[in-house]
């Protein structure tokens, strides 16, 4: 039970520590910007030109806001 598991760890501080640097390390090597980021991006482009009319809008709009953040960000990244 999730329960279990929980007060497990709350008993056992050094598993907490384990499952905490095993699991930082799994976010920093499978979710860094360019490529998580990056594939979502791509997918998106990829149906952005969908069937459904509303579909496409929505992706359309994200799209967009995505754009105007990476360009934010390469801004202020030549700014430093």
């Amino acid at each position: 039970m999730l329960a279990d598991k929980i007060e497990y760890l709350i008993n056992n501080p050094e598993k907490q520590k384990v499952l905490v640097e095993n699991g930082y390390i799994l976010v920093k090597k499978c979710f860094t910007k360019d490529g998580y980021g990056g594939e979502i991006y791509r997918r998106l482009f990829e149906v952005k030109d969908a069937p459904s009319p509303q579909a496409s809008a929505l992706l359309t709009y994200i799209i967009t806001l995505m754009d105007q953040v990476i360009h934010s960000e390469n801004l202020q990244m030549e700014s430093l």
